[in-house]
C-alpha cells in the first residue's frame, strides 16, 4: 500500500476476502471437523468488519475535529 487513498480500497477487499475463511470454518464446523465453539469460525469476518468500522469512526472524528476547528464568521 503505497498511499492512504489505497486503504479504505484495501479495507474493502479485506472484508469481501474474508468471507471465504469464514465459510470454510463455518462448512467445516457444520460438518462436526471444527472442535472449537462456532463464534470463532466467523472471527475473519467480524474482524474485517471492526477494521473497516474503526476506519470509517476515525474518519468521521477526524473530519469532525476539523470542521469544528475551522474558524467561523
Amino acid at each position: 500500500m503505497r498511499t492512504m487513498t489505497e486503504l479504505p480500497g484495501f479495507l474493502v477487499e479485506y472484508l469481501f476476502e474474508s468471507l471465504i475463511p469464514t465459510g470454510l470454518l463455518l462448512a467445516a464446523w457444520l460438518l462436526g471437523l471444527l472442535p472449537c465453539s462456532w463464534p470463532w469460525a466467523v472471527l475473519p469476518t467480524v474482524s474485517a468488519v471492526f477494521f473497516l468500522g474503526s476506519y470509517l469512526l476515525a474518519g468521521a472524528i477526524a473530519k469532525t475535529a476539523f470542521l469544528l476547528a475551522k474558524p467561523r464568521s
